[in-house]
């Protein structure tokens, strides 16, 4: 029988070891989402088998959990042992996050009663360089966003985040919260999880850089991670107030990595209609979605 065990940052580096070794490109899949969103998600795992399945009991409206493979380990006996596991329980069998390619290996191996796929939930994926250049009429908007920043702020600095500017950037932070109040839950959350992350900064092994639109007052800041060849963007906040802040913002984060990277990952935009026109205007090289699946019960 499974047993789960609720994820705490002390877990993070036995979950990395797993993570590294996906192969697929979900945002869902780093140490970074995983453990920044644990609690809005009340995630846990369970060993077994040499993999790790995760289960999520909070933020999906299911009630009685949803379970998870990290891609490209998906087997049988994972399949099995989930399912004995709901028999015992007596939940409905639910996959989550099921990508593409095991959707396919699930329902030649398994009888399946529903599957709902959302396209709020899908991550934005873009060629790296692609971003990076900006070259062409498609991006036009972004060059002129990015020239009228330089143009109004020409002393702006970007520089990494490190213990020095900590204290500045939670006071940008706490700003930031006040003048453009979260509109819901998850969004309150998310700045609880961003001081996590930068409380405990080497812990979560991020690289991140904040936007100094006048010498000594940060206007916007981003966190990321790579993991094999693809950035994983995972906050950009910025003061909406500042023209062109979020395209320099974007792009300042990007280069940084230019050479080094083939995709970068600026995950779901959550059916917000601002943040989907921004995602889209980036000319995505396609959305990964991810699948709720469940199965018949009694394949155990």
């Amino acid at each position: 029988m499974l047993d789960f065990k609720r994820l705490t940052l002390d877990d993070l580096p036995l979950l990395r070891q797993h993570l590294t070794k996906s192969t697929g490109r979900f945002c869902d899949e780093t140490p970074g989402t995983l453990f920044m969103w644990r609690n809005y998600y009340s995630a846990a795992y369970a060993e077994y088998a040499g993999n790790i399945i995760l289960r999520y009991q909070s933020g999906l409206h299911i009630s009685t959990g949803a379970f998870s493979l990290i891609s490209g380990q998906y087997t049988t006996e994972c399949i099995s042992a989930i399912c004995a596991y709901c028999q015992e329980q007596q939940f409905p069998v639910i996959l989550s996050t099921v990508p593409e390619d095991a959707r396919g290996w699930l329902k030649e191996h398994y009888s399946v009663k529903s599957e709902y796929c959302d396209d709020d939930w899908a991550d934005y994926l873009y060629d790296a360089e692609t971003m990076i250049a900006l070259q062409g009429s498609s991006f036009g908007g972004q060059r002129n966003h990015i020239h009228q920043f330089e143009r109004k702020y020409p002393e702006a600095q970007i520089k990494e985040i490190t213990p020095d500017n900590l204290p500045e950037i939670d006071a940008f932070l706490s700003k930031l919260e006040h003048d453009y109040p979260p509109i819901d839950e998850s969004g309150k959350q998310e700045y609880d999880m961003i001081r996590e992350v930068l409380a405990n900064y080497d812990l979560f092994g991020m690289t991140g850089i904040a936007l100094y639109h006048d010498p000594d007052r940060i206007g916007g800041i981003t966190l990321g991670e790579v993991q094999g060849d693809t950035l994983y963007v995972h906050v950009e906040k910025a003061d909406k107030g500042i023209t062109g802040i979020f395209p320099k913002l974007t792009n300042s984060y990007a280069s940084r990595f230019s050479g080094k990277i083939r995709y970068i990952n600026r995950e779901e935009d959550m059916g917000n209609p601002g943040l989907r026109r921004s995602k889209q205007s980036y000319q995505p090289l396609c959305l990964l979605r991810k699948y709720f699946i469940e199965l018949e019960p009694n394949q155990a």
